[in-house]
């Protein structure tokens, strides 16, 4: 296994060990129905707003990346 890919299984392992620790803190907490609705929702707005943040930012670099790859691209094309 690469180092690439045993650094992208950790990142993961650690995303949905988080997300999971996270659930289970506000499942067990002593607050009332109403409360725990709230928050629950209040975190699915902020983990929507960052997903939708990552997806833009990796939209971005995609686009930056295809744009250098087309310019490498000529570049060898005129050899």
């Amino acid at each position: 296994m690469s180092k690439k890919s045993k650094f992208k299984s950790f990142t993961w392992g650690a995303v949905l060990g988080g997300i999971a620790a996270g659930v289970t803190a506000l499942l067990f907490a002593p607050k009332s129905g109403k409360q725990l609705r709230g928050e629950l929702k209040d975190k699915y707005e902020d983990l929507t707003e960052k997903g939708h943040d990552l997806c833009d930012d990796i939209y971005g670099r995609g686009k930056g990346l295809a744009k250098d790859a087309k310019k490498a691209a000529k570049r060898f094309m005129k050899k």
